[in-house]
């Protein structure tokens, strides 16, 4: 049986439908905060996380919210865009180079121990993103086609190539250390990027 297609009320005034309106906030946000950090307040980056969240339940569970979002091109170029800006953030903040030795950090457990926290957070959002842009594309050839065209594949490349040589490096700190743990918990998540990429 065919999903219900949405009724007209469930459209904003431009004409955008609430699911696509939903995602397109967490899009924007999530770009605002890898352009700068400082750019909103801390409680709307943490509302725009557990929005992520509350979307990801909503395109397991309907298919509805699934094609409205995948079907809509912009959806898809809002989400190439946050990974287009969120792969070289995480880089930064895990994978030492001559641009961030002023961190003081000079090895790759010390700088992931040092980003620990917002890594950690970041990582968290790019996989909610990446499991609702999953979810949509098993919708229908539209939705798959949109993403192609975005060229989304090519940034969860990166990310999945970013992921593969934090985890390649193993811990390069003293053992036992307080900051084996954050780095053991830095590479479990990008463990999980890489399953959901």
């Amino acid at each position: 049986m065919a999903p219900m297609a949405p009724s007209d009320d469930s459209r904003s005034k431009d004409g955008k439908m609430t699911e696509e309106l939903g995602v397109e906030f967490v899009c924007c946000v999530t770009q605002s905060l890898f352009r700068s950090r400082k750019s909103l307040r801390d409680t709307t980056f943490e509302n725009c996380l557990k929005s992520s969240k509350n979307w990801l339940r909503r395109t397991l569970e309907s298919a509805v919210v699934r094609q409205a979002i995948g079907g809509n091109p912009q959806q898809w170029v809002d989400i190439n865009q946050v990974f287009y800006l969120a792969i070289p953030a995480l880089e930064v903040q895990s994978i030492p180079s001559d641009a961030n030795v002023t961190s003081g950090a000079t090895t790759s457990s010390a700088l992931m121990t040092l980003n620990y926290d917002t890594l950690m957070k970041d990582l968290e959002r790019l996989n909610d993103i990446l499991l609702i842009a999953r979810n949509c594309l098993a919708t229908t050839q539209r939705a798959q086609n949109l993403a192609g065209e975005s060229l989304l594949d090519q940034q969860v490349l990166k990310l999945i190539d970013l992921c593969v040589r934090v985890t390649a490096r193993g811990y390069d700190g003293e053992t036992p250390s307080r900051a084996e743990q954050p780095w053991a918990n830095v590479i479990g998540a990008c463990e999980s990027s890489i399953v959901t990429g």
